[in-house]
């Protein structure tokens, strides 16, 4: 029964390369849609389908070398399925892995348990996924790459166990669904940013910046490394996730973060919240500082001002006892005549 079945599928099928026509296989007798060499009309049905079963047996299985082609393909041998265009020996047989799928045009799944889809993409190490364009898990296992349309030089992954992407118009990652939190890598980048629009946000509650202040200098600092790591190698600075949380984890309208993970935003808002704090600090020492400057310079001006007349007294000082001098110069003269004066009288 199953070789009748098998010689009248087959019968089908050289009826329909003879004479170009279409083939049906449905269950309502309706007549074949004449645009299909082949089609299969399963009516109502919500359990049928199209089934094709085999032997996965990959030691025995040797796929047709078919060259360069359109074609649609499923090796059971190999648990293998193609879809598409090939210009050469993309799908022939030693490039097709065991478990493994390629779609598109030009791709190559040669690996065990492979998926290449999109244009010249190839999916070569174990249990890796090559997709889009003109990318490659260059023989690494367990590697995701995706190339974009920017360019036609293939992207080759560089590690095993790698996820590996080339967006030239940037990357976008959103965490919900209304697309208002997440991070991206714009175009050209070479870092993560987080979405900090304005027009995304709300609920915002100033922060006191001498209170951010006296909770930092309250932190503790350390070095360290992660448990498992290497600390010859793996040392990190930094703050503990729990001693952020206990400082910063909580406002009037909610939760912070959490007591095992510091995300960076938060980090940096604090951060600058203390730096506007030192710098609020700095500008009240630079006014103080430029008061105490003009106090300086007004006592030092009185000062100079005490010196010159200082000064003057001295003068006035040292002409008075220059002028007490003469005096008692004087007096000292007109005794003296008074007593020779005198002496001559008695005599």
């Amino acid at each position: 029964m199953k070789k009748l079945i098998l010689l009248t599928v087959i019968a089908l099928f050289a009826i329909t390369f003879i004479n170009a026509q279409s083939v049906g296989i449905n269950t309502t007798g309706a007549t074949p849609n004449p645009t299909a060499l082949l089609h299969v009309d399963l009516g109502t049905s919500t359990t049928k389908g199209l089934l094709v079963t085999g032997t996965n047996n990959p030691p025995m299985s040797n796929v047709p070398n078919l060259g360069a082609g359109s074609r649609l393909m499923f090796y059971p041998a190999r648990a293998a399925f193609r879809a598409g265009f090939v210009s050469g020996s993309q799908w022939d047989n030693a490039n097709v892995g065991q478990y493994s799928t390629a779609m598109g045009a030009g791709t190559i799944a040669s690996g065990f348990v492979t998926i290449a889809m999109g244009i010249e993409t190839t999916a070569s190490g174990n249990n890796s996924t090559a997709m889009g364009g003109y990318a490659s898990t260059n023989l690494k296992a367990g590697t995701f790459v995706y190339g974009d349309n920017s360019t036609t030089t293939v992207m080759n992954s560089t590690a095993d166990n790698q996820f590996m992407v080339r967006a030239a118009g940037g990357t976008i990652f959103y965490s919900n669904s209304t697309l208002t939190a997440g991070v991206t890598l714009p175009a050209n980048g070479n870092s993560w940013v987080s979405i900090c629009d304005k027009n995304r946000k709300e609920n915002f509650e100033t922060l006191d910046g001498e209170d951010v202040l006296q909770k930092i200098s309250n932190l503790n600092f350390t070095s360290w490394n992660y448990k498992m790591q290497d600390p010859k190698t793996y040392r990190h600075y930094g703050i503990m996730a729990q001693d952020f949380y206990k400082a910063f984890g909580h406002d009037k309208y909610g939760t912070i973060g959490n007591d095992s993970t510091v995300n960076p935003i938060d980090m940096i808002g604090i951060d600058m919240t203390a730096i506007q704090a030192l710098g609020k600090r700095t500008t009240e020492l630079k006014n103080e500082m430029s008061e105490v400057k003009h106090e300086n310079a007004m006592l030092n001006k009185e000062n100079e001002s005490l010196k010159q007349s200082v000064a003057k007294l001295q003068i006035q000082f040292d002409q008075q006892q220059k002028l007490i001098a003469q005096s008692l110069d004087q007096l000292k003269t007109l005794a003296l005549k008074q007593v020779v004066k005198e002496t001559v009288a008695v005599k």
